[in-house]
C-alpha cells in the first residue's frame, strides 16, 4: 500500500470516526450541548424493583364465596395514576443522568457551574441539592438546558433510541413529564 493511499484511508477512518462523535451531540435552543450515551437497561430493571406497581385490591363477594380482584377500586386507580407518574418521571431523570453529559454553552447560554440559575431555581421554589453534582446537573438539564418541549422529546428520543428503551415508553415518560412541568 502507498504512502497515498494509507493517508488516504487514515481520512476517511477520521472523518468517519469524526462522523459518530458527533452524532452524539445534542444542541438544544439555549444553546447548551450535551452529549449523549446509551443507558443500560438493567438500570431500568433496578429501579422498577424499587418501585412496583400498587396491587389490585381484593374483596370477597359473598354471591361466588371468595376473594376476587377489584381493578376498578377507585383508591386502586389513583394509586397507579400516581404510580405511572412517579415512574415516568424517574425514567426521564435516569435517560438525563445517566445518559447525556455536559459538552457546551455558547452564546448567554447558562453555564453547568454558573449560581444564578441555581438561585433562580431556588427562588422559585424548585429544591435539589445543590451540592451534589448528580442532581445539579439534573436541574440543570430540566429546567435551564432543555425548556422547550421540542428539546425534552429530542433528547428522551436520542438516549431511549441508544438505550434500546420502547419508542412508547419514552412518550409516556416525557408526557409525565410535560405534565409535572
Amino acid at each position: 500500500m502507498t504512502t497515498e493511499k494509507i493517508d488516504k484511508l487514515a481520512i476517511e477512518v477520521s472523518e468517519e470516526l469524526e462522523k459518530e462523535t458527533n452524532a452524539n451531540l445534542i444542541a438544544l435552543s439555549t444553546g447548551v450541548v450535551l452529549r449523549t450515551k446509551p443507558v443500560s437497561n438493567i438500570v431500568f430493571t433496578e429501579f422498577q424493583k424499587k418501585h412496583p406497581q400498587p396491587k389490585v385490591p381484593v374483596w370477597f363477594n359473598k354471591e361466588n364465596d371468595r376473594n376476587e380482584s377489584n381493578p376498578n377500586d377507585p383508591t386502586y386507580i389513583e394509586a397507579m395514576r400516581n404510580w405511572q407518574f412517579e415512574v415516568g418521571l424517574g425514567i426521564v431523570d435516569l435517560l438525563i443522568i445517566l445518559g447525556t453529559t455536559f459538552e457546551s454553552a455558547t452564546g448567554n447560554a447558562p453555564k453547568l457551574n454558573d449560581e444564578e440559575w441555581v438561585d433562580d431555581l431556588e427562588f422559585a421554589g424548585i429544591e435539589f441539592d445543590r451540592s451534589n453534582r448528580r442532581a445539579r446537573y439534573l436541574a440543570y438539564v430540566k429546567y435551564v438546558a432543555a425548556p422547550e418541549d421540542e428539546d425534552m422529546e429530542k433528547l428522551m428520543s436520542r438516549v431511549s433510541g441508544q438505550s434500546g428503551v420502547a419508542e412508547a415508553d419514552v412518550k409516556t415518560a416525557e408526557d409525565q413529564f410535560r405534565d409535572k412541568k
